[in-house]
């Protein structure tokens, strides 16, 4: 196959594959079909039927159109034109408040924003481990505040915990064994000296 060719039939714009033309135009000729009509307007090669856009429809999508206006139809029930939109200032769909967590919880962690609701009322508003009532991050104001702490093996959602948290059960590699073998640590040396470290006492400089 030759680098940087492309197929022979005009408005073709799909890489040559041998005696000038494409995979999809040489199927076509040994199938005796029509070969002056390029492969991408054919409806079968999956472009969005909205008329002049010319995007791949989205896989797994409706069957009809590209992801952009799949969405335009999902919210707002039609497609409009092919051209782009811009939101006024400030409007835009991410814009929303916590639209983008909202989004998230149901889709990594198939939960409802009132299922969050009860979780964190059943803990009192509080991290289910350290009882702080501080999220401790940026999203301190913010209504999905606390981070949805989940099983890694079984998927299943233990419970709504602050940042900090979060991040130590996940440094400790979610392992029970080592969680508790951290806590017996910090037990262990929870008893210190009033004054200094624990060790040999330094000689004392003596004046000459």
């Amino acid at each position: 196959m030759s680098q940087g060719k492309t197929c022979s039939i005009e408005g073709c714009d799909r890489k040559h594959k041998a005696h000038g033309l494409c995979s999809g135009h040489l199927y076509r000729r040994d199938k005796g079909m029509p070969m002056e009509i390029a492969i991408r307007q054919y409806e079968h090669e999956r472009i969005c039927k909205v008329e002049g856009c010319g995007r791949d429809r989205t896989a797994g999508g409706d069957g009809q159109h590209c992801q952009m206006h799949r969405k335009r139809v999902l919210r707002r029930g039609s497609a409009g034109g092919a051209e782009r939109e811009r939101a006024p200032f400030g409007q835009a769909e991410w814009s929303k408040t916590n639209i983008r967590r909202r989004k998230n919880l149901l889709d990594w962690y198939g939960m409802t924003i009132e299922e969050y609701a009860q979780l964190l009322v059943k803990q009192d508003g509080r991290c289910a481990v350290c009882r702080s009532i501080s999220p401790g991050s940026n999203r301190a104001r913010s209504d999905l505040s606390f981070c949805v702490d989940h099983d890694h093996v079984t998927g299943h959602v233990r419970g709504l915990l602050c940042q900090a948290c979060n991040r130590a059960i996940g440094m400790l590699k979610d392992d029970p064994d080592i969680i508790e073998a951290a806590a017996r640590y910090v037990r262990r040396h929870r008893q210190v000296p009033l004054f200094g470290p624990a060790g040999p006492k330094k000689k004392e400089s003596s004046d000459a």
